[in-house]
């Protein structure tokens, strides 16, 4: 489950606040997990009442949970003010930070959160809506395989239409009812919105769910070295492997393959090694936090000339990419897509 911890400040409207971060975030869909802190006074509404307490502070927060959605936050809270005295119910807006608060959210994956009302009850009550699956046109031991990766990491569904092109006719018929250049990965959204580009699939799932930070943000530091390297390994690596298949795209006769896919080996052996001159990595090639860069190398170094000659040719990421290859939330991606050999 991805997480976004806030510290809130002095002076901060606690439920505004919240509903602000949740529609950044997560598209205004997500639960209160926890928070504590403390308030110059609490707006609550009791069990069974119609309006709201005002209770004056200094107050304590002891618990705070509940869900937030675009047509309204359902949050409780208790407080306890100096003599211990505790009070609990539905929090409105009026609760101010007084020194601190410190939430946790956690966004719904796959899906969004609305109030509607409810029958049994005369009330809004909590709806959750399943988002339909997103179809990835894809293949096993493929560069698909990286915006699985993606996906699986960030909790959304999806099915892969298996695809692997450069294997049978049918293959590539049955991708073209998506892209018309029969190429994989191919993402198709649930309102029928197309994404080819392996590259750009991968920044623009990190970008629409931020909080699993699997991108740094547009006004981040090392964003601008994020993009680079992404494209980077799309345009100076992953293209390359167009060539293998069929020389003569590059108008090099048949009899020539053996030569032409050695000089294209050599040349991505090459290019691995400058882009690891470049980096100075962390635990991950950006640093502190996995990205999709870290998913894309993962699964283009199993490319030819394969991880030995990547292992070789760039030893600083190649610690990392081992890694990576370790996480236990993608063991079993890799395991059934893109066993190391």
């Amino acid at each position: 489950m991805h997480s976004l911890p806030l510290r809130l400040h002095p002076g901060t409207d606690l439920r505004r606040a919240l509903e602000e971060a949740s529609a950044q975030q997560f598209a205004a869909s997500a639960f209160v997990v926890s928070g504590i802190g403390s308030l110059e006074a609490a707006r609550l509404r009791f069990a069974g009442e119609r309006d709201e307490t005002l209770i004056e502070g200094p107050l304590e927060i002891l618990s705070l949970s509940g869900t937030l959605s675009p047509s309204g936050a359902h949050l409780h809270m208790s407080v306890s003010d100096a003599t211990g005295r505790v009070w609990g119910g539905h929090v409105g807006l009026g609760n101010t930070v007084r020194t601190t608060a410190e939430v946790l959210l956690a966004p719904l994956q796959g899906g969004s959160l609305t109030r509607e009302p409810d029958p049994a009850t005369g009330f809004n009550e909590l709806v959750v809506h399943r988002d339909p699956p997103l179809v990835l046109y894809g293949a096993a031991a493929s560069g698909s395989v990286a915006v699985e990766a993606a996906l699986t990491w960030l909790g959304l569904p999806f099915t892969v239409v298996e695809g692997a092109t450069w294997v049978s006719e049918s293959a590539r018929t049955q991708v073209a009812t998506a892209n018309p250049l029969r190429q994989i990965p191919t993402l198709v959204w649930p309102g029928g919105e197309v994404m080819t580009e392996s590259a750009a699939i991968l920044i623009h799932l990190a970008d629409l769910y931020p909080a699993a930070r699997l991108a740094p943000r547009p006004d981040d530091a090392s964003r601008g070295q994020f993009l680079r390297w992404m494209l980077y390994v799309s345009s100076a690596i992953y293209s390359l492997h167009w060539i293998k298949p069929d020389v003569s795209r590059i108008g090099a006769p048949a009899s020539a393959r053996d030569a032409v896919v050695h000089a294209v080996h050599e040349r991505i052996a090459r290019c691995w090694s400058v882009m690891d001159s470049q980096l100075d990595p962390g635990p991950y090639l950006l640093g502190d936090e996995l990205t999709v860069l870290d998913l894309y190398v993962a699964v283009i170094s199993r490319f030819g000339p394969w991880r030995e000659r990547f292992y070789e040719a760039a030893p600083r990421m190649a610690t990392v990419i081992r890694h990576v290859d370790t996480e236990p939330r993608l063991a079993a991606l890799w395991r059934a897509r893109f066993p190391e050999t």
